[in-house]
């Protein structure tokens, strides 16, 4: 039923019923400006609409069509209409159907666009391209043009940027045509004719792990080559070649001596990629801020990014077999660093290594991508990937051992899978098959439960050893929920295992090893009652035993806790929306807790070597203290150093979209409240407790930029113990660096070397002048003192020592005679 209504009264002008039969509903169904086109059983329907609905159906007798695509020309009465093999441009002004154009070739590999020119011209767009083929065909039609057609050939590579999933045109004049693609890996470029203009890779919006890979010294990446099979004879060979440059490398030590041209952090933080070929892998830089950003984006595709200017260093689609448009999604954090520059086993001419696991969009296959950190090459070879098992995975890590790393993956029925898989790896992990798990486990009843797992073998149908997870205990929550997230702690560097009071005794660290954080969530079946909360838990994960436990309310029957844990710190973010009493608020709190061994002070258990069934594990002190935040949080994690020496900061991301960072200093449990610290505390560098965190805009290390719907945070040391490198991604990408201790390890840029140079240059001068005169003053000194004037005697206008006094010795001038035989020297 068609009805036609007066725009002004809505008053009803006329109605009418078109006879048809649609089998795809709108798919089959397009409303141009004064038509409306159908497709029935393959034949291509028009209607010419009028207020009083008296037109006639026109049929395009050709029964082999198949879909209909609007271009956006429907006010000229131009549509696409899909056949098998080929698609027509089809014009269906005044009711009359008339194919105009023919484009030949599949068209599942072909995408249209129309537009009007500058003139008001209607053009149609057709792109042919291939997953195959590095070409991309462009077709611009135009009724209106002398030439009606216009065709040019661009380049475009598949296995870099995917599939074309979408174009625009724009004409800029009648001849020349500018296109908008969109591609299947979130890339957006634009081309003039055939002339790349600029690409936008916006799939980075979307990433799902982020790993930072340290870089290689200068001299590895120029001179590795071969080295791995250099012997000994061949290592002097190569030296004494080297040789040659000592004497560029002396002038060069000392102007750089002379002029204090050293390379600075501000020199360091940008960095130029160089023209000569032989310098196109990159390197690091004085100080470590150069690194190597690897990361996985939902859209199937991998990225090395320079965090030193933030070039694309290497993309690639992570595809399957032949086929680079067939590629596969990571999973969510499944990026891990097979070789890093500092592992032993490494060869000078291999980079740092990474692996990606992914499952296939067609099957359910885990794959597993096996790269070069710095350019994003294959290491498996000729495979580019290596299917690890049919199915889902439970859960995966890695497994470090004795210099040596193995990633394991549990499939859903628990059965171990090795990667490499080989006698190597198999006998690393029968050595820590003894090692225990958590697992978050579906009950029967879709509840998430937290069970820990330890390993034994099983023989499988050919009679060999396999390895399964079996459970050995489970973590009773409160009843009604699940496990909503599994954090494992973040792991460096421990500097210090206690903290020197002011009155000189000592509070040592909870130094567990086996220690999980775990959050849970109510059941979908209790979110909604009035009792529903949300749970944080630490607990060791090879018996269940709960360390530290809280329950805090939910935001909106939503748990949106965020929380982060190291050594023996935690720290968490949630709102709390329960108003007790005088001194309670509504709004966002960060608890911060703090754990230490024994009952009391000075206290010493060794928990970081105890077993985690000792007795004495269990005896710690908590230190808890909370804070109420102004805003909610998307994001938090700490700073990383390369010794653990400098403090750790908390780097959140809040909702105003600003990147926040908090000393430890302000976050300590053990603030004195209600009063002023003490000449003790304050030698802790205590302050007074005060309840509200500062908002304090000169904290905030995004500065002045605003940083969209973070998802994750993430931080890596530099060279430089003071420093650690910030990253922050989500709708945005963010990277900085932070010195929570301040860069006691590194001058200051202002500082001037050239004057410093020249003082002890000055001063080294000034010894080498100065030194004789210094030595005949002490020696004329210890001829006049008074404890040797008795030794002396004086003839004439010479003084001779009274030992060696024999007057054959001297001449009248008071010089020996060669009959002093060196007994003695005349003194003037």
């Amino acid at each position: 039923m068609t009805l036609s209504l007066s725009p002004i009264t809505g008053q009803l002008i006329s109605s009418s019923t078109i006879p048809s039969h649609i089998s795809n509903g709108l798919d089959d169904f397009l409303v141009l400006s004064r038509t409306i086109v159908w497709i029935e059983n393959g034949k291509i329907k028009c209607f010419v609409l009028s207020p009083l609905l008296k037109g006639k159906t026109t049929v395009l007798q050709d029964a082999s069509y198949k879909k209909l695509l609007d271009i956006g020309l429907g006010s000229h009465g131009l549509f696409i209409a899909l056949k098998d093999g080929s698609s027509h441009i089809v014009s269906c002004d005044d009711g009359d159907l008339v194919p105009v154009r023919y484009f030949e070739g599949p068209t599942s590999e072909v995408s249209y666009a129309g537009g009007l020119s500058k003139d008001g011209h209607p053009y149609v767009s057709g792109l042919h391209w291939s997953p195959n083929s590095e070409v991309v065909t462009v077709e611009i039609y135009s009724p209106e043009l002398a030439s009606p057609v216009i065709e040019y050939s661009l380049p475009f590579d598949a296995k870099t940027h995917g599939s074309i999933s979408h174009v625009a045109i724009e004409s800029a004049t009648d001849v020349i045509g500018r296109l908008f693609l969109t591609t299947t890996t979130g890339a957006i470029q634009v081309w003039e004719q055939d002339k790349h203009i600029w690409t936008r890779e916006e799939g980075l919006s979307e990433l799902k792990a982020a790993k930072f890979v340290e870089l290689p010294e200068r001299l590895s990446v120029l001179g590795g080559e071969g080295r791995s099979e250099e012997g000994f004879v061949g290592r002097l060979i190569r030296q004494a070649k080297d040789v040659k440059d000592l004497p560029n490398y002396i002038i060069r030590f000392a102007k750089r001596f002379a002029t204090g041209s050293y390379e600075s952090a501000t020199s360091s933080a940008t960095f130029s990629a160089p023209s000569s070929s032989a310098l196109q892998l990159p390197y690091r830089d004085a100080f470590g801020f150069r690194q190597v950003l690897v990361v996985s984006t939902s859209y199937g595709k991998a990225y090395g990014i320079d965090t030193s200017n933030g070039d694309i260093l290497w993309n690639r689609v992570l595809g399957i077999g032949q086929d680079p448009v067939a590629n596969a999604v990571p999973f969510g954090d499944k990026l891990f660093i097979m070789k890093t520059v500092g592992d032993a086993d490494i060869n000078s001419e291999a980079g740092p290594e990474v692996v990606i696991l992914a499952k296939s969009r067609v099957e359910e296959n885990v794959l597993l991508f096996h790269l070069d950190a710095l350019t994003g090459q294959d290491i498996l070879q000729p495979s580019t990937f290596v299917e690890l098992l049919h199915g889902s995975i439970h859960d995966t890590y890695m497994l470090q051992l004795s210099g040596k790393k193995v990633i394991v993956l549990l499939d859903s029925e628990l059965k171990v899978h090795l990667y490499p898989d080989n006698a190597e790896s198999q006998e690393l992990f029968s050595n820590a098959s003894a090692l225990s798990v958590p697992l978050r486990i579906t009950s029967s009843q879709g509840h998430r439960r937290l069970v820990g797992h330890q390993f034994s073998t099983k023989p499988n149908v050919n009679g060999q050893s396999e390895y399964f997870a079996f459970p050995t205990w489970t973590l009773s929550l409160t009843e009604g929920h699940d496990v909503q997230a599994i954090i494992n702690p973040i792991r460096d560097p421990v500097a210090s295992i206690g903290k020197v009071l002011g009155n000189r005794t000592t509070l040592y660290k909870y130094l567990n090893p086996h220690v999980v954080l775990v959050l849970t969530t109510p059941h979908s079946s209790t979110a909604l009652t009035s009792n529903a909360h949300c749970g944080l838990y630490l607990v060791d994960s090879v018996k269940g035993s709960v360390v530290y436990e809280a329950t805090l309310p939910t935001e909106g029957n939503v748990c949106n806790v965020k929380a982060t844990f190291t050594e023996n710190w935690l720290i968490y973010h949630y709102y709390d929306n329960e108003y007790e009493d005088i001194g309670h608020t509504k709004g966002y709190k960060v608890v911060t807790v703090e754990l230490y061994e024994g009952k009391q002070i000075d206290d010493k258990t060794r928990s970081s070597e105890l077993s985690s069934y000792s007795d004495k594990m269990m005896e710690y002190a908590t230190y808890e203290q909370s804070f109420v935040y102004p805003h909610a949080i998307s994001a938090i994690t700490l700073t990383s150093t390369k010794f653990g020496i400098s403090s750790k900061d908390v780097i959140v991301a809040n909702a105003n979209g600003k990147i926040q960072s908090f000393s430890r200093r302000l976050l300590n449990p053990r603030r004195p409240i209600g009063r002023k610290p003490s000449s003790e505390e304050q030698e802790e560098y205590l302050v007074q407790y005060d309840p509200l965190l500062p908002d304090d805009p000169r904290k905030v290390i995004s500065h002045n930029y605003d940083v969209a719907h973070i998802r994750s945070i993430s931080t890596s040391p530099a060279l430089l113990e003071s420093t650690s490198l910030v990253f922050a991604y989500g709708l945005d990408l963010f990277l900085t660096r932070v010195a929570p201790s301040n860069t006691f390890d590194i001058l200051n840029e202002s500082f001037n070397k050239v004057q410093l140079v020249v003082t002890v240059m000055g001063l080294a001068v000034a010894i080498l002048i100065t030194r004789p005169i210094v030595m005949r003053k002490k020696l004329r000194e210890k001829w006049y003192s008074g404890s040797e004037t008795t030794l002396a005697v004086e003839v004439g206008k010479c003084v001779y020592p009274v030992q060696r006094y024999d007057a054959l010795d001297y001449s009248a001038d008071c010089k020996p005679t060669s009959k002093a035989n060196n007994r003695g020297q005349a003194v003037p």
